[in-house]
């Protein structure tokens, strides 16, 4: 779910229209129907009033978690994984360990959800957040190997900076995870095209 259509969601279960939340933020009814369509990246403070006219905090801390600096600040905001030795083959070892107990963990979770009502089934939410919180041990793993491998002098942060951009460069290629660019970036591109063909 995007932040549009969860702010939508929202919206919708406490009865509000379009034109009502607008008008919290000073705007029109187009500007939350471009919101809620993911066509326009709301202001911070648009974002304040929205959350607070549906008295709904997550909103704030979905837009957190959504935002690609804030996925690339978040996790160095907790403390390193403890016992790891800082050489490379110590951290790898760490990174295969915590990669075999997350893929125990999905499989716990695809069990869970393969049923019609996962919600309802005995230690629902505690079974849901423990299997989530192992694997989320993955990603501050790698994010941990690659700091030791520059502190270490096996990376630089230009190594590391190439190796996201190859990275990104064969999966947009097998058409998967192509960054979306704000409405902004879209109208500023599609204002350039048009005017290049009026030259």
């Amino acid at each position: 779910m995007s932040l549009g259509q969860k702010i939508r969601a929202r919206r919708r279960e406490v009865g509000l229209t379009l034109e009502a939340l607008a008008s919290c933020c000073g705007r029109k009814k187009s500007w939350m129907s471009s919101v809620e369509s993911d066509a326009l990246d709301p202001a911070p403070e648009a974002l304040v009033c929205i959350s607070d006219r549906l008295s709904d905090r997550s909103i704030l801390i979905y837009a957190l978690l959504e935002n690609p600096v804030c996925k690339r600040i978040i996790p160095r905001a907790f403390s390193p994984l403890n016992n790891i030795k800082t050489d490379p083959s110590a951290i790898l070892a760490k990174t295969e360990e915590e990669l075999a107990e997350a893929i125990e963990a999905v499989k716990i979770l695809a069990r869970i959800f393969s049923h019609a009502e996962p919600e309802k089934m005995p230690v629902y939410k505690e079974t849901l957040f423990a299997q989530l919180e192992q694997v989320l041990d993955v990603p501050r793993c790698v994010e941990e190997m690659f700091d030791r491998f520059k502190s270490c002098g096996v990376l630089t942060e230009e190594d590391h900076l190439e190796i996201h951009i190859k990275q990104q460069a064969k999966v947009e290629a097998h058409g998967h995870h192509k960054p979306e660019r704000s409405g902004e970036e879209r109208r500023h591109t599609e204002g350039r095209r048009v005017g290049n063909r009026g030259e």
